[in-house]
């Protein structure tokens, strides 16, 4: 996501529609290496989908990782599919095997994931928990969007939907 849009969308609680795809890049802080041992997403605030219109930028780059879908709408939200492959998600064979943890980090070597958030329902506040351990000590460390929880909501009540044209540059109705 373009850090400009990402900030806009924060100062104005705008929430993503149907799917919010977060590409987390952990490594360690240290020569020593760290496990991560799991990852869980919880939901702050759960309201029925908001109504109005959508805004749209385009489609993204390809994003190569491990990744995990999580149904926000399940309480507690659960992983519905993973992969422990690192691959392009969306490709014809990306539900390989189910995230196995633990996965081992150091401050060279780094683990990209993926965490797609998912929502037909709900207009969802939430934010990941990744547990880690160093062999000495363990915690858990917020996924999350500068300390503000991620917004996401199923499309259910929306009616017109927009996309941003960059040639023209104007919103187009699809």
């Amino acid at each position: 996501m373009n850090a400009d849009y990402a900030a806009w969308a924060q100062d104005n609680d705008v929430a993503e529609i149907d799917w919010s795809k977060v590409l987390v890049t952990v490594k360690s802080t240290s020569e020593k290496p760290v496990s991560i041992t799991g990852i869980d997403f919880l939901v702050s605030e759960r309201k029925p989908a908001i109504k109005g219109v959508t805004l749209g930028l385009g489609c993204g780059s390809e994003t190569t990782a491990r990744f995990a879908v999580v149904d926000l709408d399940q309480n507690p939200p659960q992983i519905t599919e993973s992969t422990s492959k690192e691959m392009m998600w969306g490709d014809e064979n990306w539900r390989t095997s189910p995230l196995r943890f633990p996965y081992t980090v150091s401050d060279k070597e780094t683990e990209s994931l993926l965490l797609i958030a998912k929502t037909d329902a709900c207009e969802c506040r939430w934010k990941a928990r990744l547990r880690w351990s160093n062999g000495e000590t363990a915690g858990v460390s917020v996924i999350d969007y500068k300390g503000k929880p991620f917004h996401t909501s199923g499309s259910a009540g929306l009616q017109d939907s927009y996309i941003y044209n960059d040639t023209a540059k104007q919103w187009d109705k699809l």
